[in-house]
This record gives structure tokens, C-alpha cells and sequence, in this order.
């Protein structure tokens, strides 16, 4: 996420700069909000030289996806406490759990299924969350609070809901896991994970062309609006707009 977050603040920063027209514009709505600091230079060519030479330092505070996720606790707790939470231990030959760097997910009972959107508040949705090799969670909203076992059929289903999840990382124990594949073709095992057809590499960023367009659709009041409240989010600034920076001016 904080890449995302870091192409898209610099393409944000990048867009008033595509004519001196559009840039004048967001000068002269800043300074009528108030936003603009008095004295503070203008000049077309010399924010676009800065912001062309100095845009990648551009970043979110490093702990910013720390924050997001710790500010999500509280909301999501309700939907965790009000699961009955099922205790999963693997059989000695069902060759283990594994789990991944997105590793809590959603199965929809009933059938084969990964990589779903996930809405832990829909009933017909258990949570999947792998503990170890050998235990995991499922959390469903009607229930026993038991433990069962699972053999290889089980466990491959299981990891083949979490494996649908992984952003880029998969873990295990060892390379001998398995995991359910779509019929008629057998269990998935580990060893041979990086040749299977059925592996589908995930794209490792946003369409960032979409991104620029829609924010060249904001008018001059919002795209200052939105500057504001990410750089409120993201403890970051521009130098030259806090007029610290007459110095350094290129």
C-alpha cells in the first residue's frame, strides 16, 4: 500500500504542471483559501524543475500503514467477537497449513474459492486464519466452538482459499503442502507451485494513467482540498509551498 500511496501522491503533485494555465489556476485558488503563503514565489518553470528533480522523495510517513491498520482494530473487532471460532489441526500426513503476507481471508463455503473481496460482515462467509503448520482458525457466525481434524483433502482446500490471498509471499513449512485445484486435475503440492498453469501472477501496481486522469477531472478547489488532507494524512509537505526553501530555489 505505500507504494500506492507514493505513486499516487507524486502523479497528484506532477498534474498542475501540464500547462502554465492550470498551474496559475491552483496559485491563484490557493491564495483565495488562504492556503498560499504570502511572499512565496509562483513561477511556473521553477516549481515544475522542482517538482521533476525532487518528486520521488515524495513519500508517506513510514508509518502510515501501521497507523491505518491499528485505526481498523476497533471497527473490525465487532465482526471477529461475534464469530463462533473453530480450531483446525492438521493430520500428520496432510503435509500443513501455510499462510501468506495476506493471511486472515474468506471462504465461502460449499466449493472451491479464493481471492474474493473481503466482507467479513456477509453470513454466508467464514474467516480463514492460518496459526501454524499444524492449526488454524475458522470463525463462522452459526456454529460449535469445537476442534476437528483435517487430512490432505481438507488442509488442501483450506490453504488453497488462503493462497488466493497472497499479495507476493507464500509460507510454509516446508515444499511438500498441497493445495486444491479447479476439477478434474489433482492436489496442488508445493514442489512444483512455480510451474503450475493455474498460477496467476498479481500485478505489482495501480494503472496510474487511470489515477492522473481522474484527478485531472478535479477542479482547482478540489485538487487543492485533496492536497491538503494528504498531505494532513501523510505528514508531508512541499518545501517551496511552506516558503522554507528560497535557498534551494533551482
Amino acid at each position: 500500500m505505500e507504494k500506492l500511496y507514493t505513486e499516487l501522491f507524486q502523479a497528484m503533485v506532477a498534474t498542475p504542471f501540464e500547462d502554465p494555465a492550470r498551474w496559475d489556476a491552483v496559485v491563484e485558488q490557493l491564495q483565495a483559501i488562504g492556503q498560499w503563503p504570502d511572499g512565496a514565489p509562483a513561477d511556473f518553470e521553477g516549481h515544475k524543475k522542482f517538482v521533476e528533480e525532487n518528486k520521488h522523495k515524495l513519500k508517506p510517513h513510514k508509518n502510515l500503514s501501521l497507523e491505518m491498520e491499528l485505526g481498523a482494530i476497533e471497527r473490525m473487532y465487532p465482526y471477529f467477537d461475534a464469530r463462533k471460532w473453530r480450531i483446525l489441526k492438521a493430520k500428520n500426513d496432510s503435509g500443513g497449513f501455510v499462510a501468506t503476507d495476506h493471511p486472515v481471508c474468506v471462504h465461502r463455503p460449499g466449493g472451491l474459492n479464493y481471492g474474493q473481496q473481503f466482507a467479513p460482515g456477509l453470513s454466508d462467509r467464514d474467516i480463514l486464519f492460518p496459526l501454524s503448520s499444524n492449526v488454524a482458525l475458522m470463525g463462522r457466525l452459526e456454529g460449535d466452538e469445537d476442534v476437528i481434524e483435517l487430512d490432505r483433502d481438507g488442509v488442501a482446500g483450506f490453504n488453497a482459499t488462503v493462497m488466493g490471498y497472497a499479495m507476493k509471499q507464500v509460507y510454509a513449512a516446508d515444499s511438500q503442502y498441497c493445495y486444491t485445484r479447479p476439477a478434474p486435475q489433482t492436489l496442488g503440492n508445493g514442489s512444483t507451485l512455480l510451474q503450475d498453469p493455474n498460477l496467476k501472477v498479481r500485478e505489482d501496481s495501480a494503472d496510474l494513467s487511470k489515477l492522473v486522469d481522474e484527478l485531472s477531472s478535479l477542479t482547482v478547489i478540489e485538487s487543492a482540498d485533496l492536497a491538503k488532507m494528504l498531505q494532513d494524512k501523510w505528514r508531508i509537505s512541499s518545501p517551496r509551498l511552506s516558503g522554507q526553501s528560497e535557498a534551494s530555489r533551482p
